[in-house]
């Protein structure tokens, strides 16, 4: 049976986005500091260092733009809510409004790193595979890309790939995997994504991540071997790395 967030129309799907903004309470004045942690361990599993250029497509409050350009990055954003785009110019972002595929040309082997936090899983197979093609375009040849996305792998995933109207395909590191070999891609890491606890939520979280941590691995080792025979990433989310093969 199709999930029926592919059975929407063009119509409804374009009312989601012009109130998505909203319903996410995006207010794009968030202080990234709390999230730097979680951007920290991100990046270091890319090999990224300070000092690279770096892609963010479908930035939303701008919080990575924020952080990179804090840490030393040099960050170029893209986005399709025109509220979004505008609170980054204001914070001196360079920032398109858009799709990537309109701006390849000008970016041709120019970044080191692209960066999807969120955005695979509301696009479907095709457009997937239209954007790797252009992504190959605009990545250097030792770039690498950087995805998060609901775990489609896991029962836990569920929760936040059926919590959203625009979400439209599941994905799976393999999966992945085999949709980037046909733009050239090579999948080299999958992981859990980054845990941390948001810096509105009490102080008593944060301080218990550590053991929670702790608990889902021995959880998700349990289940890995029992069920497949290997360690399995077993978190709400993912988080992948590509690199360039051709």
């Amino acid at each position: 049976m199709k999930s029926n967030t592919n059975m929407i129309s063009e119509d409804v799907r374009s009312q989601l986005y012009r109130r998505y903004s909203h319903w996410k309470a995006w207010s794009g004045t968030k202080d990234y500091r709390g999230y730097s942690g979680m951007f920290s361990k991100e990046i270091r599993r890319t090999g990224i260092k300070p000092g690279s250029t770096v892609l963010e497509i479908g930035f939303g409050q701008g919080l990575f733009l924020d952080w990179g350009a804090a840490n030393g990055y040099k960050m170029v954003g893209i986005e399709i809510i025109p509220e979004m785009t505008e609170m980054a110019k204001l914070r001196g972002h360079e920032i398109y409004l858009g799709n990537i595929q309109e701006y390849i040309v000008r970016f041709k082997n120019y970044f080191d790193l692209i960066v999807l936090f969120d955005v695979l899983e509301h696009m479907n197979l095709d457009e997937i595979i239209n954007l790797f093609n252009s992504l190959t375009f605009i990545l250097k040849g030792e770039g690498r890309i950087l995805a998060r996305f609901p775990n489609g792998a896991s029962p836990f995933g569920r929760v936040y790939q059926y919590g959203d109207a625009t979400h439209r395909t599941v994905l799976t590191g393999p999966k992945i995997g085999q949709i980037a070999a046909l733009s050239g891609l090579e999948l080299i890491s999958v992981h859990n994504a980054a845990r941390f606890v948001r810096p509105e939520r009490a102080k008593i979280l944060r301080l218990c991540l550590p053991i929670v941590s702790f608990l889902r691995y021995i959880i998700q080792l349990s289940i890995g071997f029992i069920y497949f025979g290997k360690n399995m990433p077993l978190d709400p989310n993912m988080s992948i790395v590509i690199k360039k093969t051709t």
